[in-house]
């Protein structure tokens, strides 16, 4: 019981800021060993916890409760279930608007720091997304055919032989583990592919499995009717 307890005071807060993080995109899915997550549980539980505290000591002013500022007072309120049913009722909306204020604010900051420091080192910059797959299949232009995103998809050892082609409505979100995504008006956008060959904008290519996605440029075609 005490364990639990202590998971849901001084492990929870912060897993749950991190999983948000993660839900927003910022944080790729990584398979930690338990001492990195404990690590990164407690780096986010300092300003979870700190500030779900300060709310429940404003709260408890108006009714006369007793505070909390120290590490012995906290534990001993852990032993409340009046108390933990707060704690946790107030962690879940802080570490959500905490989580927003990171991505929002500190991260576009951090990123920028990151970067220019990695420019003078003579990296390369890092990118605004957290993976390649949400650069190319997630964070689609919206100028670019009104947000779609017609594809090509072919082996990389017979780029002459389409394997599919349409236009995609769906991707796996970034931390999925299987990739996947949904292609529509096929056969209207192969019958133009038959009859002429878009320019290509950029290529996605899975080295593992050997596969390319190109996307097309349905503004440029080439008649080839003729060949």
């Amino acid at each position: 019981m005490d364990n639990f307890i202590s998971t849901l005071v001084f492990i929870l807060p912060g897993i749950l800021m991190y999983f948000w993080i993660q839900a927003f995109g910022i944080n790729p899915v990584v398979k930690h060993s338990p001492t990195e997550m404990g690590a990164v549980a407690a780096l986010l539980w300092l300003p979870v916890s700190i500030t779900t505290i300060i709310i429940y000591n404003l709260i408890g002013n108006l009714y006369d409760s007793q505070s909390i500022w120290t590490i012995d007072e906290l534990k001993d309120k852990a032993g409340n279930l009046s108390f933990l049913a707060w704690f946790i009722f107030l962690s879940l909306p802080i570490s959500f608007i905490l989580s927003v204020i990171y991505v929002k604010l500190i991260y576009p900051v951090q990123r920028r720091s990151i970067n220019a420091i990695r420019k003078i080192a003579g990296f390369a910059e890092l990118s605004d997304t957290s993976t390649v797959w949400e650069k190319f299949f997630i964070q689609v232009d919206t100028k670019r055919n009104n947000g779609a995103l017609p594809l090509r998809i072919y082996k990389i050892d017979k780029p002459e032989e389409t394997c599919l082609i349409g236009v995609m409505s769906h991707a796996s979100r970034p931390f999925e583990t299987e990739r996947a995504i949904v292609l529509e008006r096929q056969e209207e956008l192969a019958a133009s592919y038959r009859s002429h060959r878009f320019a290509e904008r950029r290529t996605y290519v899975d080295l593992k499995s050997g596969i390319a996605i190109a996307e097309l440029d349905l503004s440029q075609p080439k008649n080839t009717e003729g060949d």
